[in-house]
């Protein structure tokens, strides 16, 4: 699929696959908030792809083992989120799995559906990883994963997952996604509507290497890096794994 072979197929495929499982479920007003309340349904909400130049990018600084953002110019404009655990990487799909889940957990820990949260987003680093995997006019996604000897302070190895998204989420006063009606595909890229899921599939796109610039005059929000005690849960050894998680 991509020349890099630090992740594989498999690990490509379900990191687009359960990114687009979770599109088509907020799109369809199946989504439940932090209140158990369902978000509206909506409209013009793209299919994602997997590129390989954002793959690219999101493992050259996987690979550089540092924890933190790249800068907006390191990493073209694009919107980025990132994850690290203390389990050891043995499976790229299981990796991606537990990266995507984690950051889309925010909707139910964090997300309150009022019509303001849907319409203007506002800068709100706790849930900044479940916005931009939910972003409708975001279409393209790559990832990287590297092995990271002390990523983190008191971490002596760790995991470290990079997604880049474009276009870019997380503008201030613009929409998440619009209220609507799922399956109607008014986009500013040509797309056919994707009955199964109620999203839109650019015309044409398919495995691409190539990654397109978004115009944009808008202002991009920085999400702040959280400083909230890592998350741990519990291997099948009984030895406590650390997550930690940012997102931009």
């Amino acid at each position: 699929m991509c020349p890099s072979t630090k992740i594989d197929d498999a690990g490509r495929q379900t990191m687009v696959n359960i990114n687009n499982a979770y599109r088509s479920t907020l799109i369809k007003g199946d989504q439940l908030d932090k209140n158990k309340a369902k978000n509206p349904t909506g409209k013009n909400m793209y299919k994602l792809a997997w590129d390989c130049d954002l793959e690219n990018g999101a493992q050259a600084w996987a690979d550089a083992c540092s924890w933190g953002h790249s800068t907006s110019q390191q990493r073209n404009g694009t919107g980025e989120n990132l994850y690290a655990t203390t389990f050891p990487w043995t499976n790229s799909s299981a990796m991606s799995k537990a990266a995507a889940d984690s950051w889309w957990s925010e909707a139910t820990t964090y997300w309150t559906m009022r019509s303001n949260n849907i319409l203007k987003w506002a800068n709100d680093s706790s849930a900044g990883h479940f916005t931009q995997m939910a972003w409708a006019t975001t279409y393209k996604v790559g990832c990287g994963m590297a092995s990271c000897p002390n990523l983190i302070i008191g971490w002596p190895q760790a995991t470290y997952v990079v997604c880049r998204y474009s276009g870019p989420g997380n503008y201030e006063g613009s929409a998440v996604y619009e209220p609507g009606t799922p399956c109607t595909c008014a986009t500013t890229l040509p797309s056919t509507c994707e009955p199964s899921s109620g999203l839109c599939v650019i015309n044409g796109l398919g495995q691409i290497t190539t990654t397109e610039a978004v115009t944009t005059t808008k202002k991009a929000v920085t999400i702040k890096e959280t400083t909230k005690k890592p998350v741990t849960t519990k291997k099948t050894t009984k030895k406590p794994v650390t997550t930690k998680k940012v997102g931009k």
